[in-house]
């Protein structure tokens, strides 16, 4: 589900816990969170956490190719 703001997101989170509440349901609270999304998110997260985290794949060892791609470009 997607929201426009926070407050619309944290609204509905609420709405869905209740609803299955009446259900006898419930959501994990670990595994429950909500996300941002759009075109800003990156540059948002980075500035709230300070650094950017690199999340690519490491290479393989012994081919130095990304394991991804089938062809790798020599720089």
């Amino acid at each position: 589900m997607g929201s426009e703001s926070k407050a619309d997101a944290q609204e509905m989170l609420l709405a869905l816990k209740a609803r299955l509440a009446r259900f006898g349901l419930m959501l994990h609270e670990d595994k429950t969170r909500l996300i941002e999304c759009g075109r800003f998110a990156a540059l948002s997260r980075q500035r709230r956490e300070g650094a950017a985290r690199d999340f690519r794949l490491p290479l393989h060892p012994l081919l130095r190719a990304d394991p991804r791609w089938p062809f790798h470009r020599e720089a």
